[in-house]
C-alpha cells in the first residue's frame, strides 16, 4: 500500500509548527523594533526642529533672563517651549501628534555663560546652554525619553 498515513501527517504538522512558530516571533519582533526606531527618530527630528529654531532665533530672544520686561520675555524661544500657545509668535508647540504618538517638550533650561569681565552679567551672555527632553508613549504603553542639549553663540 502507497500512502501517507495519519500519523505521518501529524509529524509533518508538528515539524511545521516548530519551524513556523520561531518565525513568526522573529518577524513581529523585528515589526517592533521598526516602530519604536521610527517612533525615537519622530522625537530626535522634532529636538532637531527646535534647534533649529534656536539657531535661527535672534540671539536677545533665545531665553527669558535676556529680557528685561514681560512684554519682550513673551517672543523668546523660552517662552514657546515652556508656555502654551500664551503670547508668543509660537513657533514651537510644546505639544506634538505624529503617527498617532504624542510627543511632549519638558525640562527646558536655558542657561548663559558670560566672560569673566563681565560678573554682574550686565550684558547679554556669550553663549546659551539649551538643555530639554522630549517624552512619548509608544502604542504598547512604553513610556520614552530623549534628552538633548546644545549651546548657541552670539554672533559679533
Amino acid at each position: 500500500m502507497s500512502g501517507v498515513s495519519l500519523i505521518e501527517i501529524l509529524i509533518g504538522l508538528v515539524l511545521l509548527t516548530l519551524l513556523l512558530i520561531p518565525s513568526i516571533n522573529v518577524l513581529s519582533s523585528g515589526i517592533r523594533t521598526v516602530a519604536a526606531t521610527r517612533d525615537h527618530l519622530q522625537a530626535v527630528f522634532l529636538a532637531q526642529r527646535i534647534l533649529e529654531a534656536a539657531r535661527t532665533t535672534d540671539f536677545p530672544y533665545l531665553a527669558q533672563f535676556q529680557q528685561p520686561n514681560e512684554k519682550e520675555k513673551i517672543k523668546t524661544l523660552e517662552w514657546d517651549l515652556t508656555h502654551d500657545k500664551e503670547g508668543g509668535p509660537e513657533r514651537i508647540s510644546r505639544e506634538e501628534k505624529i503617527n498617532e504618538i504624542v510627543y511632549k517638550i519638558s525640562d527646558v533650561k536655558f542657561d548663559g555663560v558670560w566672560t569673566k569681565d563681565d560678573p554682574d552679567h550686565k550684558i547679554d551672555p556669550i553663549i546659551i546652554l539649551i538643555k530639554f527632553s522630549i517624552e512619548y508613549k509608544s502604542r504598547e504603553g512604553k513610556s520614552n525619553r530623549f534628552q538633548t542639549s546644545s549651546a548657541i553663540s552670539r554672533r559679533e
